[in-house]
């Protein structure tokens, strides 16, 4: 006869078997904030003095909608020596968060390259959230990248703009990839409720209600998001 101990043994690891895991991939050029919102996002802390990343790998266990799953975050680097690394890397998401600064708008004309090898990339392949962040939004009086150069992407993907100086809409970001994910490719009802709200200039509420920490909560905070629409791909 089995033991209680031998049952819950058990039990654990048929719940560990359960636990999904997702891939979230974060490009950019150098210098955006990438690893600094990565680490905010798992940390919550920010440092000044960050040296330019080699790919990096880091893993978070969730809580979302009652579910445990873990984000697996790929923090690539600024600049790849070999184009095929990066292909790789995007075939390999199962979302692709594209980071650029506010402050700099060469940062922006280099995720527009990168977006478009990202279509070029899963077309055909599969189905991936494309996210579109623009850091460094407390530098407002350094902004160099408008709304009139956004729109394009932004209407064909989802948009938030955040700040890892201060936390501004970084766990809101990840609360929204875990959701997403959970929600699965074929039940995108949410995406479209959010997306009849007025695209840009509007005032969303999003708290941590979706994705719970299990290391730490952060406070609830009223976040302004800035949503555009949900870029999904077929594949056969």
């Amino acid at each position: 006869m089995p033991t209680s101990a031998d049952i819950q043994y058990q039990v654990l690891k048929m719940l560990q078997r359960q636990i999904r895991c997702h891939r979230v991939a974060v490009l950019g050029t150098a210098a955006v904030g990438k690893t600094c919102l990565v680490k905010r996002y798992l940390d919550n802390e920010f440092n000044v003095e960050h040296e330019p990343t080699v790919d990096e790998f880091y893993k978070k266990e969730i809580i979302a909608q009652g579910c445990r799953m873990t984000l697996e975050i790929m923090d690539t680097a600024g600049y790849y020596s070999f184009p095929e690394m990066r292909r790789l890397t995007i075939r390999k998401a199962d979302t692709i968060v594209l980071v650029f600064a506010l402050d700099d708008k060469s940062t922006f004309d280099y995720v527009k390259e990168i977006y478009k090898e990202v279509l070029d990339v899963i077309g055909g392949r599969g189905r991936k959230e494309i996210y579109l962040v623009g850091n460094k939004c407390d530098l407002e009086s350094d902004r160099q990248v408008l709304d009139d150069d956004i729109d394009d992407i932004a209407s064909k993907s989802i948009y938030m703009e955040t700040s890892a100086k201060t936390g501004h809409n970084v766990s809101a970001v990840f609360d929204r990839i875990a959701e997403a994910l959970l929600e699965g490719p074929h039940n995108k009802s949410m995406d479209r409720r959010k997306c009849n709200l007025k695209r840009r200039f509007s005032k969303v509420i999003i708290a941590n209600r979706f994705v719970s920490n299990l290391d730490h909560k952060p406070p609830r905070q009223h976040h302004k998001a800035l949503l555009g629409r949900s870029l999904t791909l077929d594949v056969q």
